[in-house]
C-alpha cells in the first residue's frame, strides 16, 4: 500500500494500441480521491500526441506529475527470491538473481525491482521488472511532443496489481486472505495478475479485443469495423458473438486455470474470485462464461467502486470505468 503524505495530484497515463486513458488522483493526507478521468481514441496511425492532448483537455486534468505504463514484447514482471549474504550492492544481486531465474541477458533492457520482504539469511523477496530500452524511449519521445516528462515508466502488470491492492484495502471485493485472479482485456493483449497470500504471479497473453473483433467479423462475414461494433453492442446477436469468441476464451481460460494451479502449488490456496476489467468486461454473458470455463466465480472489477470519486461525468464512468483500471493503478504508484 502507498503511504500518502501531504496533498498531491498524480496522473496515470495508459497509452494503449488504439487509445489513451488517464486517471488523476488527488491525495490529502491518507485520503485518496479520483479527481479526474478521460480517454480518447488514436484516430490516425501513431498519432498519440493528439490523443494525449485530447485526454488532457477533456478531463480537465491538472496534475504535473505523470506515471506512464509500458507493456508488450520484452516487458517481464516476476516475483523472485534473491539469495546472498546481504553484503554488496542489492541491485546487482537482484539483477544476478533475475538473470538466473528468467534466463534473460541484460543487453537493451532496463531493470528495476521492489523488495517485498526480507526472508532472513540474506534472502530478499522482490518483484522484478524488465523492459526494452527502445520501448521506453518510444514513450518518452511521444510524451516530449506534448511537453510531458514522466516521473516513472511502469509495467502495466504492476499497475494492475496496484489497482487491486488499493481498491481492495478494506476487502471491498474479496477476503484478502483468499486467492484472486485479475484479467484485464486490452486491444492487443490481456494482462493477468494472480495473488494469494504473499505469492504473486504475472502474465501477459496475446489475446486482445481486436482479435475477438476479427473472430466476430469472420463469423458474420462483415468487415472489421462492423465486427467491432457488433462485439461491443451485440443486441440480438449475443449468442452468435459468444460462439465466435468461444475458442479464444477457452485458450485464455486454460491460462487462468494454470495460474490457479500455480497458486495452489505455492500456497495451498485456491483462487475464489476472477475479476474482469478492460473493454470486454461489460460484454453480456462474459462473467458467466468465464466462470463456467475456469470454475472460478467471475465478476467485473471496478476500482472506482471502492475509492472516493469526483464524478464529473457519471455516465462516462459507468460506461467506461472498467477500462481505466491500468491508468488508475499507475496514478497510485508515486509515494513522494
Amino acid at each position: 500500500m502507498v503511504g500518502w503524505g501531504s496533498k498531491k495530484r498524480l496522473l496515470g497515463l495508459d497509452i494503449g494500441s488504439y487509445g489513451v486513458k488517464a486517471v488523476e488522483i488527488t491525495c490529502r493526507g491518507d485520503q485518496l480521491l479520483v479527481s479526474g478521468y478521460a480517454q480518447a481514441p488514436v484516430t490516425r496511425p501513431n498519432d498519440y500526441p493528439a490523443a494525449i492532448r485530447a485526454v488532457l483537455a477533456s478531463g480537465g486534468l491538472q496534475a504535473k506529475r505523470v506515471v506512464v505504463g509500458i507493456s508488450g514484447g520484452g516487458t517481464v514482471v516476476k516475483t523472485i527470491n534473491c539469495p546472498g549474504s546481504g553484503e554488496g550492492d542489492l541491485g546487482m544481486r537482484m539483477w544476478d538473481a533475475a538473470e538466473k531465474d528468467l534466463g534473460i541477458k541484460p543487453d537493451g533492457l532496463v531493470f528495476d525491482y521492489q523488495v517485498e520482504e526480507e526472508k532472513g539469511a540474506g534472502v530478499e523477496r522482490a518483484v522484478v521488472a524488465l523492459a526494452k530500452q527502445s520501448e521506453i524511449a518510444l514513450r518518452v519521445e511521444i510524451l516530449k511532443k506534448v511537453g510531458i516528462f514522466p516521473e516513472m515508466i511502469v509495467p502495466e502488470l504492476v499497475a494492475l496489481a496496484n489497482a487491486y491492492e488499493i481498491a481492495n484495502a478494506g476487502a471491498f471485493f474479496h477476503n484478502a486472505r483468499e486467492g484472486v485472479i485479475m484479467v484485464d482485456f486490452g486491444a492487443s493483449k490481456t494482462l493477468l495478475y494472480a495473488v494469494a497470500g504473499v505469492e504473486r504471479l504475472f502474465r501477459e497473453h496475446h489475446l486482445g479485443g481486436n482479435a475477438l473483433s476479427e473472430l466476430v467479423a469472420n463469423r458474420l462475414g462483415v468487415n472489421l469495423d462492423a465486427g467491432e461494433n457488433t462485439k461491443c453492442e451485440p443486441g440480438d446477436k449475443t449468442d452468435v458473438v459468444l460462439d465466435a469468441i468461444y475458442p479464444a476464451l477457452e485458450d485464455l481460460a486454460t491460462l487462468i486455470r494454470s495460474l490457479s494451479e500455480g497458486l495452489v502449488a505455492l500456497t495451498g490456496i485456491k483462487p475464489g474470485l476472477l475479476l474482469i476489467s478492460g473493454g470486454m468486461a461489460i460484454f453480456p454473458g462474459l462473467p458467466s462464461l468465464l466462470t463456467r470455463l475456469t470454475e472460478i466465480p467471475a465478476k467485473v472489477f471496478d476500482s472506482f467502486g471502492a475509492v472516493e470519486t469526483k464524478q464529473s461525468d457519471p455516465d462516462f464512468l459507468k460506461a467506461c470505468g472498467q477500462e481505466l483500471i491500468v491508468a488508475f493503478g499507475l496514478a497510485t504508484l508515486v509515494k513522494n
